[in-house]
C-alpha cells in the first residue's frame, strides 16, 4: 500500500479547540445533530460541533468520583456516565438527570444495544444489565470472578464477551451462563472486538492477541 500525504490533496487546518475541564480518558462519542459527548474529570460533557466552533451545550457532574471511561449512547439519545464511584448515571439529551443505579467502581465503558439495554462491567467482577428507559436492573452476571476493566461486547443474540484482570476471556450466554473461558496468560485492559463472522478478538497484557471462534 502506498502512503498518501493527505495534506497534498486536502488543505487541513484546525477547526476549533475547546477546553472541557480536567483530564479526559474516554473516547469521544458522536451523536446525531452534530452533538459530541466526552467525559472529563468527574463529569459528562456535551459539545455541539458547529463547524468552526465547538461549544459546550451542558456539563453534568454527579461528583461520584473520577470517570475513566467513554460515555454510552442509547438509540433514544440517553447518555450514560460510568465513574470510579458507586453508581451508573444516565442523562437525557438536554442534560437533565434520568436515573442512576448502583454498581461499584468501573473502568469499563458501557455497551448499549439497539433494544435499550446497557451492559456495564465493574471491579466486583459483575456485569450489570440496565434498562435504559428507567435504570432498572434486568440481570446481574457474576461469572468473571475477577475485576473487569475491559468493556463488554454484546452480539445480536445477547451473548456477552469480556476480558478479566485474572487474564481470562469469557463468553456468556443471554442468561449469564459461561460459554467459554480461555486463559490468555495476562490481564485484559483492552476492549475486545467481534468480527463479521462472530470471531472474538482480544488482547492481553502479555503482548498477545487472541482470536476465539
Amino acid at each position: 500500500m502506498t502512503a498518501v500525504d493527505i495534506d497534498s490533496t486536502h488543505h487541513l487546518s484546525k477547526r476549533w479547540t475547546r477546553c472541557v475541564g480536567d483530564s479526559s480518558y474516554g473516547s469521544v462519542v458522536v451523536a446525531s445533530g452534530n452533538r459530541l459527548y466526552t467525559t472529563s474529570g468527574t463529569a459528562l460533557v456535551a459539545i455541539n460541533d458547529d463547524g468552526d466552533r465547538g461549544d459546550i451545550a451542558w456539563r453534568a457532574d454527579p461528583r461520584d468520583d473520577i470517570t475513566e471511561v467513554s460515555a454510552g449512547l442509547a438509540p433514544d439519545g440517553t447518555v450514560l456516565l460510568g465513574t470510579n464511584g458507586a453508581d451508573e448515571w444516565a442523562y437525557r439529551p438536554d442534560g437533565t438527570p434520568k436515573w442512576h443505579a448502583p454498581r461499584i467502581i468501573t473502568y469499563s465503558s458501557p455497551s448499549v444495544t439497539g433494544t435499550g439495554l446497557a451492559y456495564v462491567g465493574d471491579h466486583s467482577g459483575a456485569v450489570h444489565v440496565f434498562r435504559i428507559a428507567d435504570g432498572s436492573q434486568v440481570a446481574d452476571y457474576h461469572a468473571a470472578r475477577a475485576e473487569i476493566w475491559s468493556s463488554t461486547i454484546v452480539d445480536k443474540n445477547y451473548r456477552v464477551y469480556l476480558g478479566t484482570q485474572s487474564g481470562h476471556a469469557l463468553g456468556l450466554d443471554s442468561k449469564g451462563a459461561v460459554l467459554f473461558d480461555v486463559d490468555l496468560g495476562g490481564p485484559v485492559d483492552s476492549y475486545p472486538a467481534l468480527t463479521a463472522d462472530g470471531t472474538l478478538i482480544i488482547g492481553a497484557g502479555n503482548g498477545t492477541l487472541t482470536a476465539i471462534g
